[in-house]
């Protein structure tokens, strides 16, 4: 089943976990941020299985050396983590509704986790189309988890959403989550979802999350999907 999501947001008030490169934009920031996006994007997505060790381990010391004067942009750009394992037939509908979002203002990191069904290739012609559509490539394949870890090394962007290669969005989905997790100044929020088949009709009524969760709950029925996540990392 995949999920479609619905513009009712609910926000949790709590402490976000310790986000990546957290804070304000020194004057260096769009050197830190030309660095991590075009270098380490390159490094991984193409160099990754034949870079020499000690040149992949000098860029990385150099990253790490940049990274603390580049913090989290403090823009409304929301960054979109997608991770991808031969879903060729479905995520063009997922890629869909982020490109119909109502907030224009977003960037979209897919990390590919080794597919091998023609789905890189494809992910590759959108790069091209749209410079907010990004690709990491893992040579190996590793599951959704560590495809998403890696894909947040790459944040650099005070909000971030996920989606999974076989689920939709409402078109205003980040722009009422956004303006909602503003207003209550809260560090996640979560909407509702509904349930859908492969042809994309609804099969359940729309299901809404408690207002409430704690990680305990999440470690067992988890009702709130990662699709419908929105966090603020300031």
């Amino acid at each position: 089943m995949s999920t479609t999501c619905q513009e009712h947001p609910r926000s949790f008030f709590g402490q976000a976990d310790e986000a990546y490169f957290r804070g304000r934009l020194w004057p260096c920031g769009a050197l830190v941020r030309w660095f991590r996006e075009r270098v380490m994007f390159s490094v991984l997505s193409i160099n990754a299985v034949v870079l020499r060790p000690f040149k992949a381990f000098a860029l990385l010391l150099l990253f790490l050396a940049l990274a603390p004067l580049g913090l989290a942009d403090d823009s409304d750009t929301i960054t979109i983590i997608m991770p991808v394992y031969n879903r060729l037939a479905m995520l063009p509908g997922s890629i869909e509704t982020v490109l119909n979002q109502t907030h224009q203002n977003w960037k979209l990191i897919l990390i590919d986790d080794a597919s091998d069904d023609g789905t890189r290739e494809r992910i590759e012609e959108w790069t091209e189309q749209d410079s907010r559509i990004q690709l990491v490539v893992k040579p190996e394949n590793g599951g959704s988890a560590r495809a998403r870890n890696l894909g947040m090394e790459f944040v650099m962007s005070r909000y971030v959403a996920f989606l999974d290669s076989d689920d939709l969005w409402h078109p205003v989905k980040l722009q009422t989550q956004l303006a909602e997790m503003k207003k209550a100044n809260s560090a996640m929020s979560y909407t509702s979802y509904t349930l859908i088949d492969q042809r994309g009709v609804e099969t359940t009524d729309p299901i809404i999350p408690s207002s409430q969760v704690r990680a305990r709950a999440l470690l067992g029925n988890n009702e709130v999907v990662l699709s419908i996540v929105m966090l603020d990392l300031a």
